[in-house]
């Protein structure tokens, strides 16, 4: 028995690239199924769970009073197309049932000659739950044929529950850590600093602990990757990230085996060179070069060309200029013509960094537009604290530069409200939103004052930044940079 929620949380789990191919399939087979595509785009709009909305939604595209009946029939209807849309994926599920219907006709030499190729790209693509699936039926037919050699398939059970143990722990740890990075990407306080630290404690991830298989090393390099990256210590995150990039890059057949963990080596390792202060690395960007000439989904070929465009904004970003260059305008085009491909948290993201370029080069109205946009679009689940909150603050100084005060003093008593409610409210936060609401108005209208307001404040963050948790903020802004452009000038 389905619970009532249950066709909400399906239909709003959906990506931009299955909701895409339900609706048009839902559209193409019509009869019934138009309906399905009406009732689709109406739950997916929702932004929370509303059983009685449902039912009005159910009830406007469709004749049938029974709304459970009809909730119950759309929920398989959407798995089964999203089984079909990931068919290369569950591939393997459907030739081990091949194998398995073999077994149970009898026909073991038919099963077992099938087994060698399935158990090889099992292998390569280390799904272990399916490669015990076979090996256990590998072991059971193969005492129906005399040549085989048990201790083989014994050996291998062994070789690889040792490496889903550790794939197991690994995956573990990084659920652990994402909740810590979830909430501040960077650590904040000495309770942050523990957490972290506790998890990284853990042996596994010890210099000396040695596993096998790609991804247990891939998520290895890419734990150590994150504990340095979220506290502030970048020569060590540009270390394990370089690590990564040549463990995933080693061999050709990664890209196509494990697509998503090449992509994010790639982007972590441009990423790591930029906050480290090196130029971009040559090897990284013709990596993801090559990956747009494979054959991969859509979705991947989408997530490349937004790390190719966002690492330039990071680039920029880091080593700001007055002019804006050719990259970040094509940067903006591919963003603007390629919205609908991708969710509001990533768009929210790299127009963070498509306003920095902006800002930083002295275009405050084009700045003020895109940091609007995220301003407008913050409400949504999966936003970390912090970018929610220093996407409010650059938005309140885009406001000041535009002198439009009140929509100033309004956004940042907002965010002031948000951090106490939050439990974020740091120094840094404390002292900013202080000279926001109280300190810039004054300023605006008083040059003289100003410069005294900006040099307090200036000398407030020279205390505050002596804190390693206070100081991490600049990942984010510059604010530093800001301030003493507004006292020299």
């Amino acid at each position: 028995m389905l619970k009532k929620q249950y066709l909400f949380e399906l239909i709003k789990s959906l990506d931009i690239h299955e909701k895409r191919y339900l609706i048009a399939k839902g559209a193409k087979t019509g009869d019934g199924n138009s309906a399905y595509v009406n009732i689709i785009k109406g739950i997916y709009a929702m932004q929370g769970y509303d059983e009685g909305m449902i039912k009005k939604i159910i009830s406007a595209s469709s004749v049938s009073v029974k709304t459970d009946v009809k909730k119950h029939y759309l929920y398989y209807w959407i798995l089964k197309q999203l089984f079909d849309f990931h068919s290369v994926q569950y591939k393997s599920l459907t030739e081990l049932g091949n194998i398995l219907l073999l077994k149970d006709k009898s026909l073991y030499e038919q099963a077992l000659s099938l087994i060698p190729d399935i158990k090889k790209r099992l292998i390569e693509r280390e799904r272990y739950p399916e490669l015990f699936i076979l090996l256990e039926n590998e072991l059971k037919i193969s005492r129906y044929n005399e040549a085989a050699d048990h201790n083989v398939i014994l050996n291998e059970l062994t070789e690889f529950s040792k490496q889903y143990r550790d794939y197991t722990i690994y995956e573990t740890l990084k659920f652990q850590f994402r909740k810590i990075l979830d909430r501040n990407m960077f650590v904040r306080d000495e309770s942050d600093k523990k957490k972290s630290m506790e998890i990284m404690a853990h042996p596994f991830l010890g210099k000396n602990y040695q596993t096998e298989g790609v991804l247990n090393k891939y998520s290895y390099n890419l734990l150590n990757y994150w504990a340095a990256a979220h506290t502030n210590n970048w020569g060590k995150a540009f270390d394990f990230a370089k690590n990564n990039f040549k463990h995933m890059t080693l061999k050709k057949s990664n890209m196509l085996n494990f697509p998503e963990q090449y992509l994010f080596s790639i982007y972590n390792f441009l990423n790591a060179h930029s906050m480290t202060g090196h130029s971009k690395s040559s090897s990284a960007l013709t990596e993801l070069r090559n990956l747009m000439k494979t054959k991969l989904s859509s979705r991947i070929k989408n997530d490349v060309n937004f790390f190719i465009n966002l690492s330039k904004l990071i680039s920029q970003n880091k080593n700001p200029t007055l002019t804006i260059g050719h990259e970040i305008e094509e940067a903006e085009a591919y963003i603007l013509k390629n919205e609908k491909n991708f969710t509001r948290i990533n768009l929210n993201h790299f127009y963070f960094d498509l306003a920095k370029c902006f800002f930083n080069s002295g275009n405050i109205q084009k700045a003020f537009t895109y940091f609007n946009e995220i301003y407008q679009n913050l409400n949504v689940k999966g936003h970390t604290i912090d970018f929610y909150v220093h996407s409010r603050l650059l938005f309140c100084l885009c406001c000041f530069e535009l002198r439009e005060f009140e929509l100033m003093i309004y956004s940042a008593k907002a965010t002031n409200e948000f951090v106490k409610r939050n439990k974020v409210m740091y120094d840094f936060e404390k002292r900013m939103l202080k000279f926001m609401i109280i300190d810039l108005p004054k300023s605006a209208v008083n040059k003289t004052l100003g410069i005294k307001n900006f040099e307090k404040l200036r000398n407030d963050l020279d205390i505050i930044f002596k804190s390693e948790y206070e100081k991490s903020v600049i990942n984010y802004f510059d604010y530093e940079s800001w301030i003493e452009k507004k006292i020299v000038h």
